[in-house]
C-alpha cells in the first residue's frame, strides 16, 4: 500500500505544472522539525536550509529550500517544498492532522504528517511540528 502511495505522489509530483517561490512566512524564523520510524529519520526544516538524517548516519544538507504551489492541492495540505543539494534533490508534502498524530512508538503528539520523497526513489513517512520561539 505504501508502495502505491509513493508511486501515485511521485506521479503526482512531476505531472502537476507548478511554479516555485521563495518561502515567505510571516515569521521569519519558523522551524519544522520531523520524525519518521521504519525507518528511522529526522528532518530539520526552516526557509534556508534542511537538514536530512537517517539511522544509518546519512546526512544529507540541503541548501535551497524552494515552496511549490502545486495546482489543485487541497486546504489541508499545509505546503510541499523542494529541497535541493549538490547531489540530491527531495520533495516535502506537510499535512494538518485532523487531531493529531502519532509517531506510533511514543505519547508525543504532532500536528503534521509529512511525507518526504528522496532523489524519486525513496519515500520517507513521518509527523513533525513547527517549533517557535516558546518551544
Amino acid at each position: 500500500m505504501k508502495f502505491i502511495l509513493t508511486i501515485s505522489l511521485m506521479l503526482f509530483l512531476t505531472s502537476v505544472s507548478f511554479s516555485q517561490s521563495k518561502v515567505t512566512y510571516d515569521s521569519p524564523d519558523w522551524e519544522l522539525n520531523a520524525i519518521g520510524t521504519e525507518p528511522f529519520w529526522n528532518l530539520s526544516l526552516d526557509d534556508d536550509d534542511a537538514e536530512f538524517s537517517t539511522i544509518d548516519s546519512r546526512l544529507i544538507k540541503f541548501v535551497t529550500v524552494n515552496q511549490i504551489k502545486v495546482e489543485g492541492e487541497r486546504e489541508d495540505f499545509i505546503t510541499t517544498f523542494r529541497l535541493s543539494s549538490r547531489s540530491n534533490t527531495a520533495f516535502v508534502t506537510i499535512k494538518k492532522c485532523e487531531n493529531s498524530c502519532s509517531d506510533g512508538m511514543s505519547d508525543n503528539k504532532y500536528d503534521y504528517e509529512i511525507v518526504l520523497i528522496l532523489n524519486g526513489k525513496k519515500a520517507y513517512y513521518g509527523v513533525g511540528n513547527l517549533v517557535t520561539d516558546n518551544d
